[in-house]
């Protein structure tokens, strides 16, 4: 028994298959579009890095103020 909209039709089955296909490019894509941003900012920020690295003595990722004061010196 099926309820109204139900279908036992493997077309619809198809059809949900082929978004999922859809859905894994589209995936595929914003993968690829994250990786070459990401190598974009990694080439134009990668002496800024270097100084920033320069300043964290602790090397807990973040500046504060006693390290940003001794850099700036």
């Amino acid at each position: 028994m099926f309820l109204k909209g139900d279908s036992n039709n493997s077309d619809s089955f198809k059809a949900s298959m082929d978004r999922n296909k859809d859905l894994q490019g589209s995936q595929d894509r914003l993968d690829k579009l994250f990786r070459y941003v990401h190598v974009r900012i990694e080439e134009k920020y990668k002496d800024f890095r270097q100084a920033f690295r320069g300043l964290d003595k602790d090397f807990g990722g973040s500046l504060d103020f006693k390290e940003f004061v001794v850099g700036c010196e």
